[in-house]
């Protein structure tokens, strides 16, 4: 049960920090030693962490979420409200999948090189947790659900639940306010810049695939059937995303391009987009060449190839899940 406990733990913890290399590299280092102390091989310690990366789908904070609302004419939070079913359903099946694959391959039974470092162990020691400090970066998150779900006469959005967030983190921290605001605007604008270059790499590949008349076919076959649009909305940003390591690229591109004439084809924005960047996370998730794979496979010194063969085949059910189920 450390299998998906873990995967689902790391999914809850995504949603309050949406980045899935920031998320990795703080439950990594607790829970991947844990894992390996328990008897787990390093690849099925890594996986474990890794398959709870797509809890980012419902953050508020998440790129897609914005670019998609804003496409479809809606607000963030409606469209989470949207896909957060199926979003689930990618973290829990994702979790029992690997589980079951991890049980398949005798994962449990351990390696010599499963062990934790003592000297790493002896470095933090001093370490005193904090559930006061644990808790502030989930206040953004409960600020909007409450607003949202009952207390909608007020119109809370990201930015001022994610300042209250920062001002109560300050109060919290106790920490020198100089300090503390130039690591802030260095946060903004490092996060401005990453999804920025995403955004505008998407739109040179989006422009140069419409160039070629690729897309104008992709139009034209998905015209023909709804079921083709929908199988072509899952597949084609799932493989996009392993082949690329990237769960952004090939989503964003897709819904550039695609997303837009949606309703040419009986779908909607919000659906169409939807689908596609969840199953862009789904692709990254089981993909060996992605930053995160490599981040977590890296920790628990293991091959990122033997990582993404434990979480390929549970999040190729979850794509195909989402094309049946996903409307």
């Amino acid at each position: 049960m450390m299998i998906p406990i873990t995967s689902l733990l790391t999914f809850a913890i995504n949603i309050a920090i949406p980045s899935a290399a920031g998320v990795g590299a703080v439950v990594g280092t607790t829970l991947i030693p844990l894992l390996l102390r328990a008897g787990f091989k390093p690849a099925a310690a890594a996986a474990a962490v890794l398959m709870g990366t797509t809890g980012s789908l419902l953050s508020p904070g998440l790129s897609h979420n914005a670019y998609v609302s804003d496409m479809a004419h809606m607000s963030i939070m409606d469209l989470i409200s949207y896909h957060g079913i199926y979003s689930l359903m990618i973290g829990v099946v994702g979790a029992v999948g690997l589980c079951i694959v991890c049980w398949v391959l005798g994962d449990n039974k351990g390696e010599k090189m499963a062990e934790a470092n003592p000297a790493a162990d002896a470095e933090t020691s001093s370490f005193k947790p904090s559930p006061i400090k644990a808790f502030v970066p989930l206040i953004p998150i409960i600020l909007m659900l409450v607003f949202t779900f009952w207390i909608p006469s007020v119109k809370m959005g990201v930015a001022p639940a994610m300042l209250i967030g920062t001002i109560v983190c300050l109060i919290v921290a106790m920490c020198d306010p100089q300090q503390f605001s130039k690591q802030f605007f260095k946060g903004m604008g490092d996060s401005y810049g990453s999804i920025m270059g995403i955004i505008i790499a998407a739109g040179v590949l989006a422009a140069g695939l419409t160039a070629s008349g690729l897309i104008k076919g992709l139009i034209a076959l998905m015209v023909q059937s709804k079921e083709i649009a929908q199988w072509g909305g899952s597949i084609g940003p799932f493989v996009l995303s392993v082949l690329m390591g990237s769960g952004d690229a090939g989503a964003m591109a897709f819904n550039s391009a695609v997303t837009p004439h949606a309703q040419e084809f009986g779908m909607q924005i919000h659906s169409l987009g939807s689908l596609a960047f969840l199953a862009g996370a789904a692709g990254r998730t089981a993909s060996p060449i992605a930053g995160i794979t490599i981040l977590v496979a890296g920790l628990a010194k293991a091959n990122p190839f033997d990582v993404a063969k434990r979480t390929f085949l549970p999040m190729v059910v979850a794509v195909i899940l989402l094309a049946i189920f996903m409307r």
